[in-house]
């Protein structure tokens, strides 16, 4: 970690030798990684960083929206405005968050081109995704920045 204050690289260590369970596994084989992803469903089209989904879709994943939020885990990150950022792991492959080019390692930082100020922001996002019809996400991916934009029809 980077001390604001001081400049200095500082870390934290971790004296306890727990088992971790299995390692995540990052797919640097554009090809192994195609596959880890699964069959795309029909009803997402993609076109670069551009996604059209139907909003059956949508709908079919909302109704059961704690099986959704199983298929992914996210960190938290504290920036130095307040403002939260997370950090994307365990991503199940064939998920619908594979499927949406969300990766390992993803660091998202907006919605809508607006900083994440709270939790509630992310939960209000997901509350409101049926009634809208478009969604970007920033997210930061190997040192790079990239906005990945959702259409729903």
């Amino acid at each position: 970690f980077k001390n604001l204050k001081t400049g200095t690289c500082e870390f934290v260590e971790n004296k306890q030798k727990k088992a971790r369970g299995k390692p995540i596994r990052i797919e640097k084989n554009p090809a192994r990684a195609k596959a880890l992803i699964g069959k795309m469903d029909e009803r997402i089209s993609v076109e670069g960083n551009k996604y059209k989904i139907k909003k059956s879709l949508v709908t079919e994943a909302l109704t059961d929206i704690t099986t959704l939020l199983t298929k992914a885990k996210a960190i938290q990150i504290t920036n130095p405005d307040g403002s939260l950022c997370f950090k994307m792991t365990q991503v199940e492959a064939g998920s619908l968050y594979s499927q949406l080019n969300i990766q390992n390692d993803d660091i998202i930082c907006s919605i809508d081109g607006k900083k994440i100020n709270g939790l509630n922001d992310v939960m209000s996002m997901f509350g409101r995704i049926k009634d809208i019809d478009q969604l970007e996400l920033s997210v930061k991916r190997d040192g790079t920045e990239q906005d990945l934009q959702y259409n729903f029809e």
